[in-house]
């Protein structure tokens, strides 16, 4: 009974989600940079600037409207005035202005493998779904990383472990 009671009381501390505990995860390496990826996603490398990686998770059903997915981004600012600030700015601006239903709700910084990153989160309605993007933001010499997540804003809490653990594991080759 006390053995029962204890289990009991972890779950409901910790929280009990199995696929998100047991999550296998793969290793995406490209000539920039490296992340760790769940292996039931698929992958696909773009190019060196602009749209670089996506990263699509399964559908979840046969009516799943949206494919939550991580795309990173890379903007090389060479002989630009653009800084990584100034393009988290400009895309704060855009999203506020532009997007039906726009709203940053949290920004700030944080620390991962990579180093010292800013960070953005915010929601919109696309086809009539709302949505929900988390990003991180690194400067490395004049290349401007963008990591993006997008999920349906309802389903984000079941995503948000493995994201996070994608976006720390995310690393720029020397």
């Amino acid at each position: 009974m006390i053995k029962r009671v204890v289990l009991l009381v972890c779950l409901s501390v910790f929280g009990f989600n199995a696929s998100a505990q047991t999550t296998p995860f793969k290793k995406v390496e490209t000539q920039a940079y490296k992340l760790d990826v769940p292996t039931s996603w698929e992958t696909r490398v773009i190019g060196d600037v602009g749209v670089s990686f996506l990263a699509l998770a399964p559908l979840t059903s046969d009516t799943d409207p949206f494919r939550e997915n991580l795309t990173i981004v890379v903007q090389d600012v060479a002989g630009t005035t653009n800084t990584m600030k100034s393009i988290m700015e400009e895309s704060k601006h855009d999203i506020i202005n532009q997007l039906d239903r726009g709203n940053v709700f949290d920004e700030g910084s944080g620390t991962s493998k990579q180093g010292k990153y800013q960070r953005m989160a915010y929601s919109t309605f696309q086809n009539g779904i709302a949505l929900r993007y988390e990003s991180r933001f690194f400067q490395v010499g004049t290349k401007v990383y963008i990591l993006l997540f997008s999920s349906e804003k309802a389903l984000y809490p079941e995503y948000e472990r493995r994201v996070t653990q994608m976006m720390d594991s995310f690393v720029i080759n020397p």
